[in-house]
């Protein structure tokens, strides 16, 4: 976990780089989706907050199973952005709520989905590779090719970050690609670099891997941010680093903050 002190791009805070060793657990194939939260707001009336108060821009709930995205026609596959980590955690507690309505012998057991840890997360972006700079290799060389927007077989498409590749990029905007839209990692993992920044369960601190567990690490005990990892489809290449770490508030809220779900293992 973490990177060697050569590694282009690197920050102190990604280091020392030391071995880990994580439970058996889950994770989500894709970010939650669009239509996915769009579900779980309709079914709840739960209402994020805007994520630009000025204009009033972000989800509606208006309740009586109605809800909206941020924007009008956002694509249904695009990964849900504009959320914050208390979002997350809502989602992820209606999840299991609803395990434990159709399982009622788990009782009041906690889980089974969750936020994933940073280091459950860096173990599944890094797809079984150690060492790994980014999901598709450990050059940039390739992140510009013209084949990356447009190629239908996924065994030439590796993952690319969509502001180098889509043309739109050119006149200063680009945006999120839809969920598998790229090739997945050597995990089946897919859109773990460069799509939305993705919330996960640990509180940050910058000096955390200095006295981090071998065993599960779970980050903090407390904090005042909590750590994103994957970066976003606005950052350049060397951002989009497997060891890149970064943090935000958990009232934090952008365009560019997503998350997907882990899961513990089922429960017998």
């Amino acid at each position: 976990m973490g990177s060697p002190a050569n590694e282009p791009g690197r920050y102190d805070t990604e280091g020392p780089q030391h071995d880990v060793t994580v439970k058996a657990f889950a994770l989500g194939k894709y970010n939650v989706t669009v239509e996915e939260f769009l579900l779980f707001l309709k079914q709840t009336g739960y209402r994020p907050e805007p994520c630009n108060p000025i204009l009033n821009l972000g989800w509606k709930s208006p309740g009586g199973g109605l809800a909206y995205p941020p924007f009008v026609g956002q694509p249904p596959r695009w990964p849900a952005s504009c959320l914050d980590w208390r979002d997350a955690q809502a989602y992820v507690e209606w999840l299991n709520k609803k395990v434990r309505e159709t399982r009622p012998e788990l009782g009041n057991r906690e889980g089974p989905y969750r936020l994933p840890s940073e280091a459950e997360w860096e173990f599944a972006a890094r797809g079984g590779v150690d060492g790994a700079l980014f999901v598709w290799g450990d050059t940039v060389d390739g992140i510009r090719s013209p084949k990356a927007a447009n190629v239908a077989d996924d065994t030439v498409r590796p993952h690319y970050p969509w502001w180098a590749v889509f043309p739109n990029y050119r006149d200063g905007f680009s945006w999120t690609a839809p969920a598998g839209s790229f090739a997945a990692n050597g995990f089946g993992l897919f859109d773990m670099a460069g799509n939305v920044w993705e919330w996960t369960a640990d509180w940050y601190a910058p000096t955390a891997y200095s006295s981090s567990p071998a065993m599960d690490p779970r980050g903090p005990a407390s904090g005042r941010s909590r750590v994103v990892r994957g970066s976003s489809w606005g950052d350049e290449p060397l951002v989009l680093r497997i060891s890149e770490r970064s943090y935000q508030s958990p009232e934090h809220r952008s365009y560019f903050h997503g998350f997907r779900c882990a899961r513990d293992e089922p429960p017998s």
